[in-house]
């Protein structure tokens, strides 16, 4: 007999074009799925279409589960419910449309039935909601820090208090609790008292876990537990349910694992050295109660961990860092929220934050990996079965955090990194649609940035970026670029000396530009502004070993020869 495992491979390889389909004679299939998952830029108004083999009835609308990352939670119920038509199950957001730049996920559960019986597996996917909107990239402070001394730390967003627009939580560094920042829909925000955690903060995730509409708040400790806040669905965080996970947990993701249709917990635990860390998998009951007891064992240090359907076979894998061994653990999923294989993908030095992401547009999901000790971004490449490959490894500027967000709205997915070793900047860098990169410079946020977070916060469709630092959040917004007089050019830039040893001086540029000296990995390793007269000398750092470096300023680039 067949089992669930060896059909659901085959017969989603098959939708997908990657192999033959199995005959399943009179039973209910999933033929199509539109978008296509893993679309990296689905417009926000659209609908979700699942088509089967025969009609399914009238109850299973209810489990097509379709879950928005930042606003209203679980969206097929309510007011705007999936609903049957012929031979398909279709979900259209008429409430209000997605938001900019978020992850939708959503379960076609098992329950699904026809005449001839329900659906052997369930089918658990994602696509990426498009950007618009006037920004391109550049990002202008919005307001400065905000007071009230909040030594903010590693912000989620969403819309917490359902009026349409994002809102934000961070953590303290200094204290046990956690701060609610309410947008007034123009990306100022205020502050609500403090909620305590009654442990210290390490991460924090938003997500419909109890499956009412709304954004509940789960926060992990330096212990070994997640802490469950229920939204009333104003904001407001009641309950203090704590899950068990393992030993010095520092990152929390959410998404359906087993298929139930239910945001499942996963987490990354870093324990101690020489100890061996875990990652902990926790299942939902469908009413926000986790329970279970399933550990992976990992490598010591873990920061991160992402889910994701990376073998494209219906079903979210799992993807963490080793930082000590240099490479991403990929562990397989069999469709249970089980995972009896893995594998091992090289990238660079400690890497700390990882994400799985759509970055050539070939719909299957890629690595993008920071890696902390030589400021990189790791791209490896996927096959579509989940196999990666390749070498890029892209100049981040910094290494602690990692957002992927198409900040230009060119339709491709972009990279921005938290560097902690240049003060209050952000390093960007811009897909071309093929999973390589342009740098696109160093983004000026507020002091000693804690994390970053990508959002579109004054509701004119781009992604702004938010950075909570020593004195709290800087709001980034997106703006155009600026604009060059018509039948103008910017002036040609001029290097001297060039070879240079100790210094050289940079001039042709606009006044008061942003400058950056960039090694052959795309690594900052001098950053300056031009005077009013558009000079900059370039003191290059002592010890800067001899070779080719790469100087850049608005938008222009000449090389550097160190002798």
């Amino acid at each position: 007999m067949t089992t669930l495992y060896e059909w659901k491979r085959p017969v989603l390889a098959a939708m997908l074009g990657l192999g033959p389909t199995l005959a399943l004679a009179q039973g209910m299939a999933i033929t199509s799925m539109a978008p296509a998952p893993n679309t990296p830029a689905m417009p926000p108004t659209s609908s979700l279409t699942i088509g089967l083999t025969q009609a399914p009835t009238a109850a299973s609308a209810s489990e097509l589960r379709v879950y928005s990352a930042q606003r209203g939670g679980q969206r097929a119920r309510g007011a705007t419910p999936a609903v049957v038509s012929g031979n398909t199950l279709v979900f259209t957001p008429t409430a209000y449309p997605y938001v900019a730049g978020e992850t939708v996920r959503y379960t076609v559960t098992r329950a699904v039935a026809g005449a001839g019986g329900s659906l052997p597996a369930p089918l658990v996917a994602q696509f990426t909601v498009a950007t618009g909107g006037p920004g391109r990239g550049r990002f202008v402070a919005a307001s400065g820090p905000l007071a009230g001394g909040i030594t903010g730390l590693n912000p989620v967003v969403g819309d917490l208090d359902n009026d349409g627009d994002q809102d934000v939580v961070i953590g303290h560094s200094n204290r046990s609790q956690v701060t609610v920042l309410r947008n007034d829909g123009t990306g100022t925000f205020v502050a609500d008292p403090d909620l305590p955690l009654g442990s210290s903060y390490q991460h924090l995730a938003l997500a419909d876990v109890d499956q009412d509409g709304d954004l509940d708040l789960l926060t992990t400790g330096s212990g070994n537990g997640v802490a469950v806040r229920v939204n009333n669905g104003t904001g407001t965080f009641t309950g203090s349910q704590l899950v068990t996970v393992g030993a010095g947990v520092t990152f929390v993701a959410v998404g359906d694992v087993d298929g139930d249709g239910a945001l499942d917990m996963v987490t990354a635990n870093a324990n101690a050295f020489p100890a061996p860390g875990s990652v902990s998998v926790r299942f939902n009951d469908r009413a926000g109660n986790f329970s279970g007891r399933y550990d992976l064992p990992i490598g010591t240090g873990a920061q991160s961990v992402a889910l994701g359907d990376v073998d494209r076979d219906g079903d979210l894998d799992i993807a963490v860092p080793d930082p000590m061994a240099r490479t991403v653990i990929v562990f397989f999923n069999n469709g249970f929220g089980v995972f009896p294989t893995s594998t091992t993908v090289p990238v660079g030095p400690y890497p700390v934050s990882v994400a799985l992401a759509d970055l050539d547009g070939d719909l299957d999901l890629d690595l993008a990996v920071l890696n902390d000790n030589n400021s990189s971004v790791s791209v490896r490449l996927n096959n579509g079965v989940g196999t990666f490959s390749g070498t890029l490894d892209v100049g981040a500027g910094g290494g602690v955090r990692l957002a992927v967000g198409d900040v230009d709205a060119d339709g491709d997915l972009d990279l921005l990194a938290q560097s902690p070793y240049v003060p209050g900047m952000i390093g960007l860098s811009l897909n071309n649609g093929d999973a390589t990169f342009a740098w696109g410079g160093m983004v000026t946020v507020g002091d000693g940035p804690q994390g970053l977070a990508l959002a579109d916060v004054d509701n004119d469709g781009d992604l702004d970026l938010l950075t909570p630092g020593r004195a709290g959040l800087s709001v980034g917004l997106n703006s155009a670029p600026l604009p060059t007089a018509p039948g103008t050019a910017p002036a040609a830039l001029r290097l001297a000396p060039n070879p240079a040893s100790g210094a050289a001086t940079l001039s042709g540029a606009a006044p008061l530009a942003a400058v950056q000296v960039l090694d052959a990995l795309g690594r900052p390793v001098l950053a300056t502004r031009t005077d009013a007269s558009g000079t900059a000398l370039l003191a290059l750092p002592a010890g800067l070993a001899p070779g080719l470096y790469v100087v850049r300023c608005a938008g222009q680039v000449r090389r550097l020869v160190r002798e």
